[in-house]
């Protein structure tokens, strides 16, 4: 991917989650953030920032996004997992939800993808939406990693003229309808 077609991708997810989920805020949605390629790293975690304002900035600003090297998708998921505890900001009580947006195929792992995913699915509960950017991804292994239904978790995006149309199926499968209309007594977030 390059630079100018992964900070057009970054920009987009920071508004996906900016614009896109309605009460970013303390006591109802969080949002972490963690980067990937050779290693992982856990840029904002739940407690980070509770507010859109923060968290767009910090995302759009971020300059320790990782960009080249392996795609080690195993590890990510691990070190997201980890995220997933009440000393990181995340709650019980609230939904769990991944997006992985990746620009290749997990490599050089002794751990195949699919089984910190499948843990992080049944130990934490946590729903995992893919978006697969480029025509490098390995489908299959998008397929393992996914929650069911693909279909509404499971995007492929092999250029970057679809990344708007990507956003928007992602709004609506994410975010649930009673969020996007209630005003009041709003579920809980937890996206990742």
């Amino acid at each position: 991917m390059t630079k100018a077609s992964y900070r057009q991708l970054r920009n987009s997810m920071a508004n996906l989650i900016s614009r896109g989920i309605p009460n970013v805020a303390e006591h109802s949605t969080r949002v972490a953030l963690l980067s990937f390629a050779s290693t992982a790293h856990l840029e904002m975690n739940f407690r980070t920032c509770v507010t859109k304002r923060c968290y767009r900035r910090r995302f759009r600003d971020e300059t320790n996004l990782t960009t080249g090297g392996m795609t080690r998708i195993a590890h990510a998921l691990q070190e997201a997992s980890a995220a997933f505890t009440r000393e990181k900001g995340s709650r019980e009580c609230s939904r769990k939800v991944i997006l992985l947006v990746t620009d290749g195929t997990s490599d050089n792992e002794p751990t195949p993808a699919r089984i910190p995913a499948t843990a992080l699915k049944r130990s934490k509960n946590v729903e995992i939406f893919v978006v697969g950017v480029s025509q490098l991804i390995n489908e299959d292994q998008l397929q393992e990693i996914a929650s069911k239904p693909l279909m509404t978790h499971l995007y492929y995006m092999p250029t970057m003229r679809m990344v708007k149309k990507i956003c928007k199926k992602l709004k609506t499968a994410t975010v649930p309808e009673e969020f996007l209309v209630e005003a009041e007594s709003r579920p809980r977030l937890s996206l990742f």
